[in-house]
């Protein structure tokens, strides 16, 4: 019979303790140390466009912008980024709710190694995405950008109004008739 007064026994009851709460820390570390987290900020506003070959500038242009930042202990490929609409629309024959966004500067090549601390950006021009959806989905409308990474995994920003878009676009759109009038008045 076992004597629970006995000293061997009290010190190998604290052991098992002891051992079984360090083991449920490490895997828990582990686990921790091995989730990928990348944080995914957008930003729509205007940029000035520049001619490459004058170096004029042109009327502000409305883009969306993304930013992805690897906050996991391991680099990461981003395969694309996509905006989610809060719903699904037809296009080209197909019922989708996510619209592939390509990178108007050129400067990013997909699959891209975002390592470690390292911030991707890239953008796309708000004109070409409201060109699609236009009519399709009502102005009060959310979206949201949707990272994802060669294994498939999905990150996501927070939620944006597609009014915002719109307003954007209709600033565009009020400097570029400001410049048109001021090439032909010249």
């Amino acid at each position: 019979m076992v004597e629970w007064n006995d000293p061997r026994v009290v010190v190998a009851i604290y052991a098992a303790i002891v051992a079984t709460v360090s083991l449920l820390w490490h895997i828990i570390t582990f686990i921790k140390n091995n989730i990928r987290k990348i944080k995914v900020v957008v930003y729509h506003r205007l940029a000035l466009s520049q001619d490459r070959l004058t170096g004029a500038y042109y009327p502000a242009v409305g883009i969306i912008e993304v930013k992805a930042t690897n906050y996991s202990n391991e680099d990461v490929y981003i395969k694309d980024w996509y905006i989610q609409l809060s719903q699904k629309i037809n296009l080209m024959k197909r019922k989708t709710n996510e619209l592939k966004c390509l990178d108007i500067s050129e400067t990013v090549k997909y699959p891209y190694l975002l390592k470690k601390g390292d911030v991707l950006t890239d953008i796309t021009n708000v004109r070409s995405v409201t060109d699609i959806i236009s009519k399709k989905i009502p102005a009060n409308s959310k979206m949201k950008i949707c990272v994802y990474d060669t294994f498939g995994k999905k990150y996501q920003s927070n939620k944006f109004n597609y009014k915002d878009i719109l307003a954007l676009l209709e600033t565009e759109n009020i400097g570029r008739e400001k410049y048109m009038l001021n090439i032909t008045s010249q």
